[in-house]
């Protein structure tokens, strides 16, 4: 049977992944995407999010668990293509829910962006010159 596949191409990480134990004693690290779809307005011509989508993803083997913790943190931006179980409810406010759980997720992990630094802006130019970069500085127009 083909299984449905998520795809998340920019997801981000809503918090701080959590190594857990099992009740066997194994080690598990899991974790929640969130993801927005978005279509292209046709008046417009720019992009709408529609939706947020939140997966949970748990990773079961315990180096690659291990792994990951080092590098993902609340906010890391990475790459989601999984196989999914979901379940409906209600959230915390008694609002109707879908949730999603990862199985085997495959995750790519993008490196992080530099912090933005304050663009130095270009002094506008206050002189009077024309196109040609002749001064006009009298108000006069230079031929």
């Amino acid at each position: 049977m083909n299984d449905p596949i998520l795809l998340i191409e920019h997801g981000r990480l809503t918090g701080e992944p959590e190594m857990k134990v099992t009740k066997t004693g194994k080690q598990i690290l899991q974790f929640t995407v969130a993801g927005n779809g978005s279509h292209k307005d046709k008046q417009t011509g720019q992009y709408v999010d529609d939706c947020q989508i939140f997966i949970r993803c748990t990773e079961w083997d315990v180096n690659r668990a291990q792994a990951l913790q080092k590098v993902l943190h609340k906010g890391s931006e990475v790459r989601l293509e999984t196989a999914f179980n979901y379940s409906c409810g209600t959230d915390q406010n008694g609002q109707p829910r879908v949730y999603f759980d990862a199985r085997f997720p495959k995750l790519t992990v993008y490196p992080p962006r530099p912090p933005k630094t304050q663009q130095q802006q270009t002094p506008t130019n206050t002189s009077n010159f024309d196109d040609f970069g002749n001064s006009d500085a009298w108000g006069e127009t230079a031929f």
